[in-house]
């Protein structure tokens, strides 16, 4: 499905250019998770260092995205990653089960911006239940 693609995205990318190793996928509940530890963390790995190893990746996948289910701090980090690349221009992935609405969102305004954004609809089985 999904993120089955979306894998293959950032293989294809470092397959063509091997500087993209420094490609990025995260599953963004783990993302969170893994900045949340990093306020207790020194050094390499602070948030502040975490953050922006997502932020400025040569090219960033966000994996299972959902916007109804996040607090308002993960709100908050997600805008700040997503507006930074957004900003930016930067190539950025994004696997949702569907399309956030309301312009009044920050988040979903960025990733319903038809000059940068290109949704892919995927109308597949689960590849999990095809193992």
């Amino acid at each position: 499905g999904k993120t089955h693609l979306a894998v293959g995205i950032v293989l294809a990318r470092i397959a063509e250019d091997l500087e993209a190793e420094e490609a990025r996928f995260v599953v963004v509940p783990d993302m969170l998770d893994d900045l949340r530890a990093g306020y207790d963390a020194a050094g390499e790995q602070s948030y502040y260092q975490r953050k922006a190893r997502i932020q400025d990746a040569p090219l960033l996948v966000l994996d299972d995205f959902s916007l109804p289910r996040l607090t308002p701090w993960a709100r908050e980090v997600l805008y700040m990653v997503v507006n930074y690349r957004y900003s930016r221009e930067l190539p950025t992935v994004v696997t949702m089960n569907e399309l956030p609405t309301g312009e009044e969102d920050p988040i979903a305004s960025r990733l319903n911006d038809r000059r940068l954004v290109r949704p892919v609809p995927i109308v597949a089985q689960d590849y999990r239940r095809e193992q």
